[in-house]
């Protein structure tokens, strides 16, 4: 919606007329600098935050959003994990996935017999004990 509040306001638009085509009213359209203003403390902040996590991680290329907020916390910021998951989003900082996915094999499961020999037993579909 700011935006286009200024690129009206670029054409040369006046504040009722800005208004009128946005379908808001005129306190709307005179207050979007007071917005604006609003959001460069939590910019500076954001920045600052970015690059203590920057130094962190090039510190320990493996620590992961979970243990840079930690460090933070250590180094006496005040940060909830979900914010620095969003601010290392955007700077495009992501820790090293140390372990390897385990996939379950499918063709072990369709080799199996899973039939009772008798009638009232339940099959188990542990190997132990085989091989």
């Amino acid at each position: 919606m700011w935006v286009r509040v200024v690129l009206t306001c670029a054409e040369g638009g006046t504040n009722t007329h800005i208004a009128r085509d946005l379908g808001v009213s005129t306190e709307t359209v005179y207050a979007w600098p007071d917005g604006l203003a609003a959001c460069a403390p939590r910019a500076a902040h954001d920045a600052e935050l970015i690059a203590r996590i920057k130094a962190i991680h090039d510190a320990v290329l493996a620590y992961g959003e979970l243990r840079i907020t930690v460090e933070l916390r250590e180094q006496g910021y005040e940060v909830n994990h979900k914010r620095l998951a969003h601010l290392m989003r955007v700077a495009e900082i992501v820790g090293l996935h140390l372990r390897k996915k385990v996939h379950a094999v499918l063709s072990d499961l369709r080799e199996r017999d899973f039939t009772a020999s008798e009638l009232g037993l339940r099959s188990v579909s542990s190997r132990i004990g085989q091989g």
